[in-house]
């Protein structure tokens, strides 16, 4: 009988020369940022994590792109929360502008506490960052950061950047309004010079990722779904910068605005913002909506976004019927 033939083995799929990491050994894909993609740069700089596997690191370009995204939506939703103090306390206050001065602080660095720490804790983006394709691991296994290492990594640039800005509310106090610009200024620099540390290291670490133990990588741009509800929490935003610089005004000095022609002329900025509003909030609304309604049932951060984007359309609402209100009763 002639010898049994070896028994045929099935050819292996080689593996596609995009991929810069193997199969999990649970057999399935590896995430997004763990591959090269079509929408990643072929010649992004590679990280080896402590588990061995490698990942493409986001750029210093697409990590700005994302934290100016980040600061102007921390921005607006600052300026709802002053906007809104300022309309409450027109006629409660008469200390000047010294308490409105610290409750845009607080509100920033409030703000900034929960909007940064949870979404990086739970997500490992924010809107910025899943805008522009970017994504926050631990650089140990690649896993989303957690709680703890979220709060590390945002205490470096958060409290370098908070303490000259609680130290600008005690120079208020004191009544030495004209040195509050100095720890402003001195906040701003440190906490850029924070973020510009990244740019002369290896794995493109800042001073926060060097403390947190974490690597910022690449990913796919946001769904188009995901773009609509962004788009659509941006334009709920905007209208609340002219109607919050007004009732600032208005806060600061009330005996002005609200009387004479002062006053009308108050009520004519009210009466012009109005259909520019609605314009905003109406693009804001039929964006939010429709990646409301586009969204798949597990992109619960495209439904967020654009429920917030709602909610600010809400705010700016609110916001323009207290102008309204407070001017028209005086």
């Amino acid at each position: 009988m002639p010898p049994d033939a070896p028994p045929a083995v099935a050819p292996q799929a080689s593996q596609p020369p995009g991929d810069i990491a193997p199969r999990s050994a649970k057999g399935g894909e590896q995430p997004a940022y763990a591959r090269r993609t079509s929408g990643q740069d072929p010649n992004a700089r590679l990280c080896s994590l402590g588990d061995g596997r490698s990942v493409a690191l986001a750029s210093a370009g697409t990590r700005l792109a994302a934290r100016i995204i980040d600061w102007t939506l921390l921005g607006a939703l600052a300026a709802i929360v002053t906007g809104l103090f300022a309309a409450a306390t027109i006629r409660d206050r008469d200390d000047g502008n010294g308490t409105l001065w610290a409750a845009t602080i607080v509100s920033i660095i409030v703000i900034g506490l929960l909007y940064e720490v949870s979404l990086i804790a739970t997500r490992g983006e924010t809107v910025g960052k899943l805008a522009v394709g970017a994504k926050v691991i631990r650089l140990a296994d690649g896993a989303v950061p957690g709680w703890g290492t979220s709060l590390r990594r945002w205490a470096i640039p958060g409290l370098v950047g908070s303490l000259p800005l609680l130290a600008g509310i005690a120079l208020e106090s004191a009544g030495s309004e004209q040195l509050v610009a100095i720890p402003v200024r001195l906040a701003g620099l440190a906490a850029l010079f924070c973020y510009l540390t990244l740019t002369w290291d290896h794995r493109r670490q800042g001073w926060h990722d060097k403390v947190a133990g974490t690597v910022v990588v690449g990913t796919e741009r946001a769904r188009r779904s995901t773009g609509l509800a962004i788009a659509g929490l941006i334009l709920g935003l905007l209208p609340l910068i002219p109607e919050t610089f007004l009732a600032v005004a208005i806060s600061n000095d009330p005996d002005r605005w609200l009387e004479g022609w002062d006053s009308l002329g108050a009520l004519l900025l009210l009466i012009f913002l109005t259909p520019v509003n609605l314009a905003f909030w109406t693009g804001s609304g039929v964006f939010s909506g429709v990646a409301l309604g586009r969204s798949r049932r597990g992109h619960v951060a495209t439904r967020v976004i654009a429920v917030c984007g709602l909610l600010a359309i809400c705010a700016g609402i609110g916001l323009i019927v207290a102008l309204y209100r407070t001017v028209l009763s005086a």
